[in-house]
C-alpha cells in the first residue's frame, strides 16, 4: 500500500512541476537517430567522390547555357545546405511546437520529393564569404563541411523532440526531422546532376 500511495504522490508531483511532460515527450529513436547520421554522412561521401580530382575545365563545363556547371551546382548547394540549417535549427529552437494545418510529409516523401525537385532556383548569397565572382569550389566545399558538420553533432546530440515542430519548405510542410533528412537529401539531388554533367558526352576528360 505504501508503495502504491507512494508512487500516486511522485506522479502528482511531476505533473505539478511539469517533469511529466518531459518524461513523455519522446526524443529521436535510436533507429531514427542512426539512420539520419549515417545519410548524412552517406550524402556527403558520394558527393566528394563525384568532384574529386575535377580539373578547372570539367568544373566550368556547361552542356549546355540553361544547364548550370558543376562549379555553380556546388555554389548553389552551399547555399542551400546553410539556408535548409538555419531554418531547421530556428524551427527546432522555438518553445511552443509549430504545427501547420496540414500534416507533415513522411520521411520516405522528404527523400523521394527532394530528389524530384530539379528547379533550379536564384539563391542568396552567403554573406561574409561571397566573393564577386562568387564562391570557389574550395571555398563552397569548406562552406559545406562546416555547416554539414554542425547537423551532423546535431542530430547525434539533440535530446529534444524534433518531430514536434513543422515548417513550410518547398517540397511542402515537414517536421524537424524531415528538415534535416532533407539536407542529406538535397545533397543527393546536386549529386545525380554533377554525375549527369559528368555522363555528357563532351564532358572533358
Amino acid at each position: 500500500m505504501f508503495k502504491r500511495n507512494a508512487g500516486h504522490v511522485l506522479l502528482v508531483l511531476l505533473v505539478i512541476t511539469g517533469l511529466a511532460s518531459q518524461i513523455t515527450t519522446p526524443t529521436l529513436s535510436s533507429k531514427e537517430r542512426r539512420f539520419l547520421v549515417t545519410h548524412l554522412k552517406t550524402s556527403r561521401v558520394s558527393l566528394l567522390a563525384e568532384i574529386e580530382d575535377l580539373e578547372k575545365a570539367q568544373l566550368n563545363f556547361k552542356p549546355d547555357r540553361s544547364t548550370p556547371s558543376i562549379k555553380e551546382h556546388l555554389q548553389s548547394l552551399v547555399i542551400a545546405e546553410k539556408q535548409l540549417w538555419n531554418q531547421a535549427y530556428a524551427t527546432m529552437q522555438q518553445k511552443s511546437p509549430a504545427r501547420s494545418d496540414r500534416a507533415p510529409l513522411s520521411d520516405e516523401e522528404v527523400l523521394e520529393r527532394a530528389v524530384q525537385q530539379r528547379e533550379q532556383e536564384t539563391l542568396p548569397t552567403l554573406t561574409g564569404v561571397e566573393t564577386k565572382k562568387g564562391l570557389t569550389t574550395d571555398e563552397a566545399m569548406v562552406v559545406f563541411d562546416d555547416t554539414r558538420a554542425a547537423v551532423i553533432k546535431f542530430a547525434k546530440t539533440s535530446t529534444g523532440n524534433v518531430r514536434s515542430q513543422s515548417s513550410v519548405t518547398k517540397i511542402g510542410v515537414v517536421d524537424g526531422y524531415g528538415l534535416l533528412l532533407l539536407l542529406s537529401a538535397n545533397t543527393d539531388r546536386y549529386t545525380r546532376e554533377i554525375a549527369a554533367i559528368k555522363a555528357h558526352p563532351r564532358f572533358p576528360r
